[in-house]
């Protein structure tokens, strides 16, 4: 791939009536994505308004299912390590939704996300003669102020390590994974944990 550089822009508009209006089912009218690009044949870098898909997207997503879906505001770098290995680095603040209005979203400097997610392809081991084996291991950075809590309102944060494997072979698929937290809110100190498993078989 030679060295490229673009840019992406979107506008959206999600409409919800008879009911109260909600950041998350209705945004009159706004910018969806605005992100300048360059891209060579190791790196992908973006800048600007954009969306962020995780994995399974158990932690961080679009938020499909809801008619405004999540962006963020920051920068992003994916790097192709090689055929097998990759990673994404990021550091971006959540888009604030006014459901009411044109134009008006803003970057809440109150809702901070960082981190790195790799992702490995392992198929090539080829282990119990798998058609496809994916491993991830990530770290998230959050930074929330006066989150609203069972504890109370405070300012919260949180380090997340997480791994997952995903795969299928000739009849059995699963994807597994497992997340550990730790961090702060207020003064009290946070120690989550989280397995997540979909398993199956075909007959």
């Amino acid at each position: 791939m030679t060295k490229s550089w673009s840019f992406r822009g979107a506008i959206f508009s999600a409409l919800q009536e008879g009911v109260e209006p909600s950041p998350i089912e209705r945004n009159n009218l706004d910018v969806y994505e605005a992100f300048v690009q360059y891209q060579n044949s190791t790196i992908n870098f973006r800048l600007g308004r954009q969306t962020l898909k995780l994995g399974s997207q158990r932690l961080i997503g679009w938020r499909d299912g809801t008619n405004v879906r999540r962006a963020w505001d920051g920068f992003s770098v994916g790097i192709e390590h090689s055929s097998h290995w990759q990673s994404d680095w990021f550091a971006l603040q959540l888009v604030e939704v006014e459901p009411n209005g044109v134009f008006n979203d803003d970057t809440s400097s109150e809702n901070l996300l960082a981190g790195s997610y790799f992702t490995g392809d392992l198929t090539a081991l080829d282990f119990v003669h798998t058609k496809h084996a994916q491993l991830e291991l990530y770290y998230l950075y959050t930074n929330r102020k006066q989150r609203n809590a069972i504890e109370g309102t405070a300012d919260q944060l949180r380090h997340t390590l997480g791994v997952r494997l995903s795969g299928d072979a000739t009849r059995w698929f699963w994807d597994w994974e497992a997340a550990q937290q730790m961090g702060r809110h207020g003064t009290d100190d946070i120690r989550a944990w989280t397995i997540a498993t979909n398993t199956g078989c075909s007959f």
